[in-house]
């Protein structure tokens, strides 16, 4: 788990990268606060009350962050981090005015010049403005933290749901079509050792291209034609079966393993075995932001169950990978009337 997070959420900086960013920070700091106090001391007194200045508030920082959100506010105990971080307030500001009026006495006339309470304000203000940065900075890096793992988990989760969805598709392909061919064996059909060559070939572009994220709509096309052609094959005396590709984004790219379980889903279902009149109709078209694919198959009028059965779990498995890879970009809809089936994809690139 430890290295997918690293991988997926790369961009969250090393805690190498953080010290040094903290110690650039800091270092920076001391500066601006050096040459701000050089303008009104000497310039010994100035670099040591800067240091003494940036050690505090460095202390104050972390002891806030790393204790008091990290390990109180953090866990929920809101209670325990309302008191612990006034009881702390009051004491850090009551060290600042110790440190500012009494063990740098001599150089604190700046402090005074306002009169006692408002040099009093002024000295407490660092430490209040050091205590809201640091919880409001710690607070947004802490939920940006928890949402970059969140992310991360998620794509994992995807990706081993898309892979198992996928590894239930090969399966059921190589199922349907084996026992097509066994039915050619058994009648000693002369086109059987054709279609094996054909469902090889279509076997090793779902094994080799199956497992990838994105294929060619080029590569998806022409294993459509030869899905086709295997159905045809089988059965040359129906002509019925049309696959138009109208105008196609040659370019674009798909989830492999969508269309042609489909396809599929057609020859196995429709009537055309026993209906003069059956027909298969398979339409694709895209452009550069949409990608359109319709299959159309008639049917005898029987039961819904005879239509889906064993063929509805290709159906969901299909609807559930184009959820998770395209989310809201994609249109998946299964109609189904009196005498024809029909499925209608739309994704927007």
């Amino acid at each position: 788990m430890k290295t997918v997070l690293k991988n997926q959420v790369g961009f969250i900086p090393s805690k190498t990268v953080l010290v040094l960013l903290h110690l650039a920070f800091w270092i920076l700091f001391f500066g601006i606060i050096l040459v701000i106090f050089s303008g009104f001391l000497k310039p010994n007194v100035a670099f040591t009350r800067s240091f003494f200045l940036t050690l505090f508030l460095v202390v104050v920082y972390y002891i806030n962050t790393l204790l008091l959100i990290n390990i109180l506010f953090e866990r929920k105990k809101y209670w325990l981090y309302g008191v612990s971080i006034v009881l702390f307030s009051l004491m850090v500001i009551k060290l600042k005015f110790q440190m500012d009026f009494v063990w740098f006495e001599k150089e604190s006339g700046f402090l005074k010049v306002a009169g006692t309470r408002a040099s009093h304000v002024v000295a407490s203000f660092p430490i209040i403005f050091d205590l809201i940065f640091s919880t409001l900075l710690q607070l947004l890096l802490n939920r940006y933290n928890r949402m970059q793992v969140y992310r991360a988990r998620l794509t994992e989760l995807t990706t081993a749901q898309l892979n198992l969805l996928k590894g239930q598709i090969n399966p059921h392909f190589l199922f349907n079509n084996l026992n097509n061919i066994y039915s050619l064996v058994i009648r000693k059909d002369d086109k059987a050792p054709e279609i094996i060559l054909m469902l090889s070939d279509l076997l090793r572009y779902v094994i080799y291209k199956g497992s990838a994220q994105k294929v060619s709509l080029t590569e998806e096309t022409e294993q459509l034609k030869n899905l086709i052609a295997l159905n045809r094959l089988k059965d040359n005396e129906n002509t019925n079966i049309t696959f138009s590709t109208g105008d196609l984004n040659k370019h674009g790219f798909i989830e492999p393993m969508i269309l042609i379980p489909l396809v599929e889903n057609c020859f196995k279902h429709w009537d055309g075995a026993y209906n003069k009149n059956g027909f298969i109709r398979i339409e694709m078209s895209s452009n550069e932001k949409w990608f359109c694919f319709v299959t159309e198959n008639s049917v005898s009028e029987t039961p819904k169950e005879r239509v889906e059965g064993e063929g509805g779990l290709g159906l969901e498995n299909i609807k559930n990978r184009l959820e998770l890879v395209y989310g809201d970009k994609v249109a998946f809809n299964i109609s189904k009337e009196a005498t024809m089936f029909k499925v209608k994809l739309i994704i927007e690139w």
